[in-house]
């Protein structure tokens, strides 16, 4: 199992978890002495580790056809082709980022 899979669930559950504890209706936050803003900004920061899990899941079910490392190994043959290659994956990530950005915000 890769660090990146175990990066990704464990951070995204301790992150639904913090911000599930640090619900507005609770209070948590609200009634710390000190350092709730900074702890209310660093979990909204927080909030792209499950954004990038999101991405990265669908662009593994949208593109489960193709295998990047093998298609990027086959793209490097020519300058043109690896070009073409990253500039197909760039674009899908970032119209599926653009989606998940739309339904989040």
């Amino acid at each position: 199992m890769s660090f990146r899979f175990i990066f990704m669930g464990i951070g995204s559950v301790l992150l639904v978890l913090a911000m599930f504890l640090s619900d507005p209706d609770s209070g948590l936050i609200q009634n710390l002495p000190v350092g709730g803003g900074t702890i209310a900004t660093l979990l909204i920061l927080a909030l792209s580790i499950l954004y990038v899990g999101v991405l990265h899941l669908s662009r593994k079910a949208l593109l489960d056809y193709i295998k990047l490392e093998e298609f990027f190994k086959s793209a490097l043959r020519t300058p043109e082709g690896s070009g073409l290659a990253l500039c197909a994956v760039g674009l899908i990530m970032i119209s599926v980022s653009i989606v998940i950005y739309a339904a989040t915000s």
